[in-house]
């Protein structure tokens, strides 16, 4: 593994050729080397990512991840932010570390995964981020603690747009924010959601910004739609019958 110093280079050289624009302190730079370390280590034993470089941690899970943190907006301290399958923690932890005024639920069905958040998080002294274990469509049933609990619900590339709204949008509060981040390729899926959007309570129009140009050539994209009504109680179904006819 690299030094700190070294880490401190590679990641503002990555920030720079890709135009991220990251205001970090000290702390926060000593938290994401800990992170990456942490990442490219445990990798070694489980399946976390198929990322397995340390300039391809930095770019697609670090940066891709924390250069959302100036789209969520400064909501009272302790507003609550889920993401929806985690996975080895991206975007919750660099998330987390980009914004201390937001407390951070990283949800996903794989055990193994959710320890490492856990662990990783208490390696990096990251107080603001709580884990569960589970899934999506089981934990948003009503009646349920976490259904239309969040202020800001997220997932990054977990799914098709139709497929999310269902999986995420149970969980957001009324006036709250879902973020789909999605490659340029999957402006279709804009469209093509939004007779279902509107139906699980969001609002017609979706916003889309653009977050930076990968090492490819793609767009990275982030899709916002605003929660207008409370979800019916009918949603979400059983995940079975969201991937055979998404909404």
């Amino acid at each position: 593994m690299v030094t700190r110093s070294e880490f401190d280079l590679l990641f503002r050289q990555i920030c720079g050729k890709y135009g991220f624009d990251l205001e970090l302190s000290e702390d926060m730079l000593e938290k994401f080397f800990i992170i990456s370390e942490n990442l490219l280590g445990e990798n070694e034993k489980f399946n976390l990512t198929a990322i397995r470089t340390l300039d391809g941690v930095i770019l697609k899970h670090i940066c891709d991840s924390a250069c959302v943190a100036n789209h969520i907006p400064a909501f009272p301290e302790g507003s609550k932010l889920l993401d929806v399958g985690s996975g080895a923690g991206f975007p919750a932890l660099p998330l987390a570390v980009m914004r201390p005024d937001l407390s951070i639920t990283a949800l996903d069905a794989t055990e193994k995964k959710v320890r490492f958040i856990e662990q990783t998080a208490k390696l990096a002294k990251i107080d603001n981020i709580t884990c569960v274990s589970g899934r999506a469509e089981e934990l948003a049933v009503p009646k349920s603690d976490m259904r239309e609990a969040f202020d800001f619900v997220i997932a990054r590339s977990v799914a098709e747009l139709r497929m999310l709204n269902e999986l995420c949008l149970p969980f957001l509060k009324v006036g709250g924010k879902f973020y789909a981040m999605k490659a340029s390729r999957a402006l279709h899926e804009a469209a093509d959601s939004r007779n279902g959007r509107m139906t699980l309570g969001a609002v017609e129009k979706l916003d889309i910004v653009r977050l930076y140009t990968d090492e490819f050539g793609e767009d990275r994209l982030l899709m916002i739609a605003t929660k207008k009504l409370q979800t019916s109680g009918k949603y979400p179904r059983r995940f079975a019958n969201i991937k055979k006819s998404p909404l």
